[in-house]
């Protein structure tokens, strides 16, 4: 999907350039495992370019991210729970078990991005561009699929939905298989876990298992 580029917002160069600026340093320099002290919740960033930047489990609860450029950017389990992402690109970006409930991803140009594991209940995907998105584990339950780009049911068949929940407005000819479907159980030490209601699997990302995502 290419997006129109005269739809950026007006902004000041020299306060944007700094703030992307700012932005880059403390990702590079914090490390990996501190990550999740970077906190821009609430944040209004709209149209910045933080492309390839490493923000892997920062936490953008209910930022303003639209038109903002994530190409090629470490977003791996980040907190993006709410954030306004329409019309964000977000090619080859790595989201690998990001919390993306409720996000607003309309129009976003997702193409090769990985959301292998991400949470996207409840996310509004309309208009998105799919185009080779890695959706291996990704829960869509109640996610809005409504005129998606260039999703294929082999994308979608690698997707989990809980239970009676499915994604909302599949494309035409597009079916998601109850094996795809898990239900909240309580283990033997309290805490509550994804089981897959075709075979009783036990489920915990990561490790992905190799016959769950080959099942249909």
């Amino acid at each position: 999907m290419t997006q129109d580029k005269k739809y950026r917002r007006p902004r000041d160069e020299d306060r944007w350039n700094d703030i992307e600026i700012a932005i880059r340093i403390l990702g590079d320099c914090t490390p990996k495992d501190m990550r999740m002290d970077i906190d821009f919740s609430g944040f209004d960033l709209c149209g910045l370019n933080l492309s390839g930047m490493r923000l892997s489990g920062a936490e953008l609860y209910r930022a303003d991210l639209t038109r903002v450029d994530l190409i090629n950017t470490h977003l791996e389990q980040a907190v993006l729970t709410g954030a306004d992402l329409t019309n964000a690109y977000l090619l080859n970006t790595n989201l690998t078990n990001a919390h993306l409930a409720n996000a607003n991803l309309t129009n976003a140009d997702l193409n090769r991005a990985d959301l292998t594991g991400a949470n996207l209940r409840g996310a509004l995907l309309i208009g998105a561009d799919l185009d080779d998105t890695n959706l291996t584990f990704t829960d869509l339950t109640s996610a809005d699929l409504d005129n998606v780009e260039n999703l294929t049911q082999d994308q979608l068949d690698t997707s989990i939905y809980r239970e009676n929940h499915p994604p909302n407005n599949l494309p035409e000819g597009f079916t998601i298989s109850k094996n795809r479907a898990y239900e909240m159980a309580r283990t033997e030490n309290g805490r509550y876990r994804r089981r897959f209601v075709r075979n009783g699997v036990w489920f915990k990302q990561p490790p992905l298992n190799p016959l769950l995502t080959r099942s249909r």
